[in-house]
């Protein structure tokens, strides 16, 4: 069994990941929280695993207790969106679709692309700007923000949580980074407020949902959760990301200022070459499985790695390039299947809206990738700071 090293890593994991994806399909590896589970890093096995709903469940339930099983919540928090099954997951999808579909995404997206002018016009063009600190992680709180909006003292809580949380983490008392999992109580403070306080958009449809006897109180605070916490690293981190790739080069500078279409493309490739969430949510093999040889027995767990997907020369001719036009990308750092992110189409919105209301501004803007430091862990990773230069 591989240490936790290879999941370690956060600079530069992709040495590690291409070394395993050639040597086999799967290998077992301990979790840096200690459990053991698979690491599944080819490209066709990753995609084909997403999408099996057969022989796999998200519900750690179905883990034999031996196996890492992700992060342990409490049972009011346990049935969030992506760690239930078929019809429940179904159900849950569709009473949070309204803000990513039809004029509700439309709605969010004006909200997040006046912020992002809004924030820009503030910047000082004198001196460097980390864009991480600026841009990333503000523009990420409107959009988590926008999506649920929330009661006033829930906002102002969740905003100060996210502060210490991920922009300026605390230590403990043994020195170690206080991890978003560490605040697990004052997350269920703000989901308490947010449950509880009438509220709009789509909280006021999931409190009347709740009332209606569509969801349970679990299930209710399970996607207030879902909604407030899950998202808002990965989002920081992707901001970072798009930021960071887009501007570092200047040969497609101009038609990524004055074409959605470019910078789609640019943000998918960015996604892939640092895919900010880099595993998926953990699987459990309901019965025995095959994987190209490797045998993963029922009850075990895989954590399918989109990051080495997302490199995999089987998959993507030079991989290790950022080619800001390339196209077709069928990456998968958003997922694939059913359990794929809901705000794929939104996503792709938001982080084209910060790099076209920077450039807009500031069209000669440089960063330089190589000061560039990262953070994060086994799950996910994203910039820690990205250093630009405006320029008009």
């Amino acid at each position: 069994m591989l240490e936790q090293d290879v999941l370690d890593e956060v600079t530069n994991p992709f040495p590690g990941l291409a070394a395993l994806q050639e040597q086999t399909p799967a290998v077992r590896v301990r979790t840096p929280d200690g459990p053991p589970a698979w690491l599944v890093t080819r490209y066709a096995d990753v995609r084909d695993l997403l999408r099996d709903d057969t022989r796999l469940s998200v519900d750690p339930d179905h883990g034999a207790g031996e196996d890492y099983a992700g992060f342990e919540l409490p049972p009011q928090l346990r049935p969030h969106l992506l760690a239930v099954d078929a019809a429940q997951h179904d159900r849950l999808r569709e009473l949070i679709s309204s803000p990513f579909t039809g004029t509700g995404l439309h709605r969010t997206v004006e909200v997040v692309e006046a912020e992002a002018h809004r924030l820009v016009a503030a910047l000082a063009p004198d001196q460097p700007v980390d864009l991480v600190a600026e841009l990333a992680f503000p523009l990420a709180l409107t959009a988590v923000r926008a999506v649920l909006p929330l009661p006033d003292p829930a906002h102002q809580a969740f905003a100060e949580w996210a502060h210490d949380a991920l922009l300026a983490p605390r230590r403990q008392e043994d020195g170690a980074e206080v991890r978003a999992r560490d605040t697990l109580g004052r997350m269920a403070e703000i989901i308490q407020t947010a449950t509880t306080v009438p509220g709009d958009g789509l909280l006021g449809e999931l409190q009347a949902a709740y009332h209606h006897g569509r969801l349970s109180a679990h299930e209710l605070a399970a996607q207030v959760f879902y909604l407030l916490f899950v998202p808002t690293e990965p989002l920081v981190d992707a901001f970072g990301v798009v930021l960071l790739r887009l501007l570092a080069g200047t040969r497609h500078r101009a038609v990524l200022r004055d074409s959605p279409a470019a910078r789609h493309v640019a943000v998918a490739e960015a996604l892939r070459f640092d895919t900010p969430q880099g595993l998926a949510a953990p699987r459990f093999a309901l019965v025995d499985l095959d994987i190209d040889g490797v045998r993963v027995r029922a009850g075990q767990t895989l954590l399918l790695s989109l990051a080495a997907a997302n490199r995999d020369p089987r998959q993507f001719d030079d991989p290790d390039e950022l080619v800001l036009t390339r196209s077709p990308n069928p990456h998968l750092a958003l997922g694939r299947g059913d359990h794929a992110c809901p705000a794929t189409a939104l996503s792709y919105q938001l982080l084209s809206s910060s790099v076209a209301a920077l450039l807009s501004r500031y069209p000669s803007t440089t960063v330089v990738p190589e000061k560039t430091q990262w953070r994060g862990n086994f799950r996910h990773r994203g910039p820690a700071s990205v250093w630009a230069d405006l320029k008009p």
